[in-house]
């Protein structure tokens, strides 16, 4: 009965031209939401440990504001800037702007509720050859959106978008988005003895 049914519902969407995926719920659909779910209740846990961990066993030394995760320290910004004053940011605090995006770090930006953020990559000093500002080497894995970098000599600088699964974009440089600053929690460990914390 049920293969009956399906190939009327076959045969009335085609003969309509109406894409079958449209007239039919996505079977997946529910198991994809309960794994996101998931994934989201196990970083929360980490999260909630990180912050146990720092409290009553000092075992990281993230300044005040930042969050601990596997080695690194993240301070996500509560306001949107350019990327300019973004990376100006990051690095007085001795660190840099958010360059390749973990499935944690993804996890990590989507509980802040970002729908954009700047990428430490830029094409500023050479029209078409981007870089990581933190080291100047060369990006040769880009997580491109299709049809990206498209903007030319207008968009010198990279977003990610939630819309896009977190691919990037070029954007222009003086355009305002979030961005997070990043580094490992062996380098604030040291900045903190150089402070006589």
């Amino acid at each position: 009965m049920f293969l009956i049914t399906l190939s009327i519902a076959v045969f009335n969407t085609a003969v309509q031209g109406q894409p079958l995926y449209d007239e039919m719920s996505d079977p997946c659909k529910e198991k994809r939401n309960t794994y996101e779910m998931y994934k989201e209740h196990v970083l929360s846990l980490q999260l909630v440990i990180n912050k146990l961990q720092e409290k009553y066993c000092n075992v990281t030394a993230c300044p005040d504001d930042w969050i601990s995760f596997e080695n690194n320290c993240y301070l996500f910004s509560e306001t949107k800037t350019t990327f300019e004053a973004a990376k100006d940011i990051c690095n007085k605090a001795r660190a840099y702007i958010l360059e390749d995006l973990s499935p944690w770090e993804m996890l990590l930006t989507k509980a802040k509720g970002f729908t954009h953020m700047w990428i430490g990559a830029t094409d500023i000093r050479q029209e078409g050859v981007y870089v990581y500002e933190s080291t100047g080497s060369r990006v040769t894995n880009g997580d491109w959106f299709k049809g990206q970098p498209g903007g030319g000599r207008d968009e010198n600088c990279v977003v990610a978008s939630k819309d896009n699964n977190w691919q990037w974009h070029d954007f222009p440089c003086n355009d305002r988005f979030h961005y997070v600053c990043k580094k490992t929690i062996a380098s604030a460990r040291k900045l903190l003895h150089l402070h006589g914390n």
